[in-house]
């Protein structure tokens, strides 16, 4: 029999200016999939992680208890896009934790890596590849207006989902992804780390099927 295991969750949230054009539809999307986690499980001691980024990254919610997250409002699109170091520093405070195996890390973001300056495409990829296979993190990314299996998979992300920046995209994008985080919660609580974490199909594009 396999041993339960509890899944925390990281959410990291694009804040370059080219996200302005999608209003309040970011804070709308994560404050629902935050609201969605809270009833999924109920008190399993999961934590919970927000950052934001643009040219810098922000740490907003560190390791808080999921059940005491309060609603985000705090989103003001400027600059560009530093979204490597946002997954290095994200990873990096994480690991200072008590507990840092099995963790969920959803990327939700518009645009390409333009202002990293700790970290490459190349060592975010090691460090991904590193977290999943030692410490069993689940990387989820979801990229409005490119290809994010390419993007995403450069950096050796494999589950990957693409939305546009038209109005009721990008929450639509992030209920399939809270769905598919609610049922590998579920499913982690008793089959540990036999659990997989899966999008919908609906949302991979037919050249990728079968390579995630």
């Amino acid at each position: 029999m396999s041993n339960p295991i509890v899944q925390d969750i990281i959410v990291l949230l694009d804040e370059s200016g080219s996200m302005d054009v999608m209003g309040k539809e970011p804070v709308q999307a994560v404050n629902k999939f935050i609201e969605d986690q809270q009833k999924t499980m109920g008190d399993d001691g999961a934590t919970f992680s927000l950052w934001k980024f643009n040219s810098n990254v922000i740490k907003l919610i560190d390791d808080v208890p999921l059940q005491d997250v309060k609603e985000f409002t705090d989103f003001r699109p400027d600059q560009m896009t530093a979204l490597y170091d946002a997954i290095g520093e994200a990873i990096k405070t994480k690991c200072l934790k008590q507990k840092y195996d099995n963790v969920i890390c959803v990327i939700l973001t518009d645009g390409i890596d333009n202002q990293s300056k700790e970290f490459s495409a190349t060592t975010i990829s090691s460090l991904i590849k590193k977290m999943e296979v030692e410490h069993n993190w689940k990387f989820i990314y979801l990229g409005a207006n490119q290809d994010a299996f390419s993007v995403g998979g450069g950096i050796g992300v494999t589950r990957c989902a693409t939305y546009s920046c038209a109005s009721g995209q990008m929450i639509g994008a992030t209920r399939g992804v809270s769905d598919a985080v609610s049922s590998y919660r579920t499913r982690s609580s008793t089959e540990g780390k036999q659990a997989t974490l899966e999008l919908p199909v609906e949302n991979i594009p037919d050249q990728y099927i079968g390579r995630i």
